[in-house]
């Protein structure tokens, strides 16, 4: 009988310098997991930087082993090659971020490579001429650029709208925001005004525990009760319309769909984030304002998300409540392990910021006398945190002590019994000693 051989392609990602990159790139994350974001970026660059260079990834790692700065060179060509391509400060993090890391994960000496200075932003001038925040000289601060927004959601069909909502409403990724399920809006209670948001933020590992806006409520119940009615709770919250599934239809089956139920729509698809960005510079384009091929428009996603910081900021948060209601780290020691928030707190904090967002609906007024009366309650919690965080370090201090009063214990015993087998003079002395540290071992107990 014979016996067919099949000959398995060889990948860039089956090479051992790729496979051990991937490895580090776990270990050193947070969640001790590869980020989904961070690897698609590795997937459409690297293998371009490979072409260029004519190598597979272990041969790069070998050339660069016996002179480091051959791997600079390789990097500095692809980063000349690239800025071209992409923006000049795109083109940096690619080259002397993402493929500078393949070496320094593979043991090569990167840390006198020199990395190219970042341009000014270029879209800095277009938001500029576009400002999210007016001033308002009557109130002597300022208010969200209400015009600017209004014409901006009219322009938007429903799905990108409860996006641009969501956005505005949470500050959070666009990915966050689209991984949404109907289920996140069909099981929590319809009697609370606003929908809670309680997530992982995978960027800085942190906790979530935040708010949709009112109006980002109200359009994402729209949804479920309109073009998603007849969705299951694991399928995705912002997805391709009806009507686009329709076209859909009629590009396959080359004819209109028919409501008769023979004909069936194929499935709703989660909406990515590049057809985001293209209903978003559609809506621009429609208001009149000039957009440059390549480069971001003044109303792209990300700004929309930064709006809710910023307006924490106005509001007069500080900057802890401000990072936990958007899942940013604080950079020390999370006090959520400490300290659990009630929702109705949570909320109360929440309305804060959402009276600077809102968009064609303002929310109702958060009466004073409560705002002082949850501050108290805040204030309170915090104390006794302080003072649980304050006991448990003197208990860790206390055990620090006997561990090391127990060690220097069991250091004089074995001289102790080494001097009486040796019948030493220092027999006295050392029982002496050691009565001492038994006295101070109880008393340490006591305590």
């Amino acid at each position: 009988m014979e016996h067919i051989v099949v000959e398995q392609k060889i990948t860039w990602q089956d090479f051992a310098t790729v496979k051990n990159w991937k490895k580090q790139l776990k270990k050193h994350s947070k969640k001790k997991e590869l980020s989904y974001s961070t690897w698609k970026t590795v997937g459409y660059y690297f293998p371009k930087f490979l072409k260029l260079s004519g190598l597979t990834p272990d041969e790069l790692i070998e050339e660069s082993l016996v002179d480091p700065e051959t791997g600079e060179d390789r990097i500095d060509n692809y980063f000349d090659i690239l800025k071209q391509m992409i923006s000049h400060n795109s083109a940096r993090v690619v080259c002397y971020g993402t493929i500078q890391g393949f070496y320094s994960h593979n043991r090569i000496n990167t840390k006198n490579w020199t990395t190219p200075e970042p341009h000014p932003s270029q879209v800095k001038d277009t938001d500029d001429n576009f400002p999210v925040w007016v001033y308002n000289e009557k109130e002597d601060g300022f208010d969200l650029n209400r015009t600017l927004f209004q014409d901006f959601f009219n322009r938007l069909n429903p799905t990108y709208r409860a996006v641009a909502f969501a956005l505005i409403g949470t500050g959070q990724d666009i990915g966050i925001i689209l991984k949404r399920n109907v289920g996140f809006v069909r099981n929590q209670d319809y009697r609370h005004k606003r929908l809670s948001l309680n997530d992982n933020r995978s960027k800085t590992s942190e906790i979530i525990d935040g708010f949709y806006s009112m109006e980002a409520t109200d359009t994402a119940r729209s949804i479920v009760s309109s073009d998603r009615q007849n969705a299951e709770d694991s399928e995705p919250l912002y997805a391709s319309s009806i009507a686009h599934r329709k076209r859909e239809f009629r590009k396959l089956y080359g004819r209109k769909f028919r409501n008769d139920g023979i004909d069936v729509l194929p499935l709703a698809q989660r909406l990515a984030s590049g057809s985001v960005e293209i209903a978003f510079r559609k809506a621009q384009n429609a208001m009149g304002i000039k957009l440059i091929k390549g480069q971001q428009g003044p109303l792209r996603p990300k700004r929309l998300r930064k709006i809710y910081r910023t307006a924490a900021d106005l509001a007069g948060l500080g900057d802890d409540k401000a990072r936990q209601l958007i899942g940013q780290s604080s950079g020390g020691r999370s006090s959520g392990v400490y300290l659990e928030t009630a929702r109705e707190m949570q909320e109360r904090t929440y309305m804060k910021v959402e009276r600077k967002i809102w968009i064609f609906k303002e929310p109702e007024l958060i009466p004073n006398k409560k705002i002082k009366e949850l501050e108290s309650k805040i204030g309170d919690m915090q104390k006794e945190k302080n003072l649980k965080i304050e006991k448990l370090e003197e208990r860790l201090d206390k055990v620090d002590r006997r561990d090391k009063l127990l060690a220097e214990m069991s250091r004089l015993d074995k001289k102790l019994k080494k001097a009486i087998k040796e019948n030493s003079d220092d027999v006295d002395e050392l029982k002496d000693e050691n009565i001492k540290l038994e006295n101070k071992y109880e008393k340490l107990t006591d305590e």
